[in-house]
């Protein structure tokens, strides 16, 4: 019985979280879209970079074809030509610095065996010379990559 000026201590009141109040079905149905946008934004990510490997790759290996068809006349007699010379350079300059392939090559570069960059199409990078590493290696046997 609660008579005036008794105080009564009040319990605290237990509230259910929000997520208990849903039913289980509806409980099910948030946890699994979450799971399921969790997995959609990986997958799709990682789809993406795949994708975007992939076209890379595909334009490096059109790119060589077509500058192989390019160069294979004026590189036929190579090593035994000089192609240090200025006429040679003013040639490769017409093809990958004021020809149609500079907007498809970002930089080209003619390597000798020793490490040595013959021509670029950047020619502050003529004459240096850099060491031997397993993708320069791989590329002086005709398998290089984009990279």
């Amino acid at each position: 019985m609660d008579l005036p000026g008794d105080t009564v201590s009040a319990l605290p009141t237990v509230r259910p979280h929000a997520f208990e109040r849903v039913s289980l079905s509806r409980q099910f149905l948030l946890a699994s879209s979450a799971a399921l946008l969790v997995a959609m934004l990986l997958v799709g990510n990682w789809l993406a970079g795949q994708i975007e490997r992939n076209a890379v790759n595909r334009a490096a290996a059109i790119a060589s074809v077509y500058i192989e068809s390019i160069l294979a006349a004026q590189l036929r007699e190579w090593p035994a030509v000089d192609l240090t010379d200025g006429a040679t350079h003013a040639m490769f300059d017409r093809i990958f610095v004021d020809g149609p392939l500079r907007r498809k090559v970002v930089r080209f570069k003619l390597w000798d065996p020793d490490g040595r960059i013959i021509y670029s199409s950047d020619h502050t990078q003529q004459g240096r010379h850099f060491p031997i590493t397993e993708r320069l290696s791989a590329a002086f046997g005709g398998g290089g990559r984009p990279g």
